[in-house]
C-alpha cells in the first residue's frame, strides 16, 4: 500500500516539527529594580535588565529555536533568556558568549542562577515571566513558591513580588 504524495511522511522528527511551529514572542525586557547591594548602573551607563523570550506548549523543547530568535527585531544578545513553558514546568536557557573559543551558545540554567553581569539571582514573577532580582527578593518567592506548593495547586496563597518596583517594557518602545 502506497502513501499518496499530499500524506508523504516528513524528514524531520515531531520534536524539530513542534520547534518550527512554536511561536516566540518579541523580545521583552524588564529593568532590574535599584538595589544597593547590587550594580545599578552598567559600564554602558544603563540599568541591568532581564531580556527574554518566551514560548509555550504542552510539550518540552531540546532548546531554544535559534532560527526563529534570530529573525527577531531588535536582535537577539549574549545574556537573553529564552523560557519555555509547559502545564508542568518552565525551562530557561542564557544565551552565553565564550570570549576564548570566540563562539556564543545556549547554556540551560534554573530559577537561583546567579548573573556574573550584577551578582542578581534568576526568579520567576507571579505571572511566570524571568527577572533577575536581589538575592532577599529571590528568597522570598521561593517561599511563596513552596507554600504554594504545599497547601496544594487549587488554593491561593498571598504572592510576593516586587513587579511594582520593575519597568517592563518592550523593546518596541525604547
Amino acid at each position: 500500500m502506497s502513501v499518496p504524495p499530499s500524506q508523504a511522511p516528513i524528514a524531520s522528527s515531531p520534536k524539530s516539527q513542534r520547534a518550527r511551529n512554536l511561536t516566540v514572542s518579541k523580545r521583552h525586557t524588564r529593568k532590574c529594580a535599584q538595589n544597593p547591594k547590587f550594580l545599578n548602573i552598567l559600564p554602558t551607563g544603563e540599568r541591568p535588565a532581564t531580556a527574554y523570550f518566551m514560548s509555550s506548549d504542552r510539550k518540552s523543547v531540546d532548546g531554544p529555536p535559534m532560527e526563529e530568535l534570530l529573525k527577531k527585531l531588535p536582535p537577539l544578545q549574549v545574556g537573553d533568556l529564552y523560557c519555555h513553558k509547559t502545564p508542568s514546568v518552565t525551562l530557561i536557557w542564557i544565551y552565553v558568549e565564550d570570549k576564548a573559543k570566540k563562539e556564543r551558545f545556549w547554556e540551560r540554567i534554573d530559577v537561583g542562577y546567579v548573573r556574573e553581569l550584577d551578582g542578581r539571582m534568576l526568579s520567576l514573577t507571579a505571572s511566570g515571566n524571568p527577572n533577575f532580582v536581589g538575592d532577599e527578593w529571590a528568597n522570598k518567592r521561593q517561599n511563596t513558591e513552596e507554600k504554594r506548593r504545599k497547601k496544594g495547586k487549587g488554593k491561593q496563597v498571598e504572592e510576593v513580588d516586587d513587579d511594582d518596583t520593575d519597568e517592563l517594557e518592550s523593546e518596541d518602545d525604547e
